[in-house]
């Protein structure tokens, strides 16, 4: 699930941090990300010494988009010689405004992981006996602020769920809600607030269509005059963190009313929803103020209809109406919660 897009949350989360708290508060999360997030990977890199260091970057970068990398190892080092990196091609290409020190975070990322490892993380022109090395092919390339390994989309939904718990215990559950509403909303996702705001309906099935279609979500789509509906049967985010026994934020999910609820109301839509974090989930948008029929879409999305699930009720379920989370309505079927 390696989708580009994710290249456009990472940049506007760099952003919001420094805009927000500053440039030492970026550093901060760069290096805590690889301390604690990595840790793991620190610990292979050092279990393993330099055959895993390779194997993890020639496996790291296969699943990168687009990316022009050469990965090669001696008996002293690891080189990582990054011609075209995947993010600022993404991003370039997309047309986004980059973060100034984006290029910054593969140093301190890296760094931490490398330290932790036991290992130097280095430029090309500095040699030390053992190292995790990156280097371009000469001394004048204009690949030098890009040539470190990155934080990558391969693994996004992991670090985007670590980044979730960071900025609440380090600034607080208001500062979340702030980074969905603003830095995700209508930064990394500025693309479908465009399209839901000037298309309607018609830009709700252009983005979705094309975001989970390359998410390699498992959806349906269903329209009505007055809802758009969306049943989702297999949250590839959700399931990367099952799949993978993470969870860092004690509620991962909410972070999709946190972005697409604002996104909607700006372009006068509201929201009903409901998920059971276990990787369904349902919504249904609708003009502001609208009062449509409750069965009507869930009648025509048919077979589709992700309730008539027979594992539907597993899990803690959290409901919404008018992009507002409803008091009281979460169940939990403790029988099936983990199952």
């Amino acid at each position: 699930m390696a989708a580009g897009d994710f290249y456009f949350a990472i940049n506007a989360t760099f952003r919001f941090l420094l805009n927000t708290y500053g440039e030492q508060a970026l550093v901060d999360y760069w290096r805590t990300l690889g301390e604690e997030y990595y840790a793991p990977l620190s610990a292979r890199f050092r279990d393993g010494g330099l055959e895993a260091v390779e194997r993890y970057w020639r496996d790291f970068f296969a699943q990168e988009p687009g990316v022009d990398v050469a990965v090669t190892r001696d008996a002293a080092a690891v080189d990582i010689d990054v011609r075209d990196c995947p993010a600022i091609r993404w991003l370039r290409l997309h047309h986004r405004e980059i973060v100034p020190n984006y290029c910054q975070h593969c140093h301190h990322v890296s760094t931490a992981i490398a330290e932790r490892a036991g290992i130097t993380f280095t430029r090309w022109r500095d040699l030390p006996p053992t190292l995790l090395l990156a280097r371009p092919q000469t001394p004048n390339s204009q690949l030098r602020t890009q040539n470190y390994p990155m934080i990558g989309v391969q693994d996004f939904c992991g670090h985007y769920d670590w980044t979730f718990e960071y900025i609440r215990r380090t600034y607080g559950e208001a500062a979340l809600a702030k980074y969905w509403a603003e830095a995700i909303a209508f930064d990394s996702q500025s693309h479908a607030s465009e399209l839901i705001s000037e298309k309607g309906f018609d830009g709700m099935e252009e983005y979705w269509g094309h975001t989970l279609t390359q998410e390699e979500a498992g959806y349906a789509l269903t329209r009505t005059p007055d809802v758009f509906r969306i049943d989702m049967h297999d949250c590839p985010s959700r399931g990367f963190l099952i799949q993978h026994g993470l969870e860092a934020y004690h509620d991962y999910c909410a972070h999709c009313m946190g972005w697409i609820g604002p996104v909607a109301q700006r372009a006068g839509f509201t929201i009903d929803h409901e998920h059971n974090h276990r990787g369904q989930c349902w919504w249904e948008l609708r003009r502001q103020g609208s009062t449509p029929k409750p069965s009507e879409a869930r009648e025509k999305a048919g077979a589709a209809n992700v309730e008539l699930r027979p594992d539907w009720k597993r899990g803690q379920h959290h409901a919404y109406g008018d992009c507002t989370q409803i008091p009281g309505a979460a169940r939990c079927d403790a029988e099936l919660l983990d199952s």
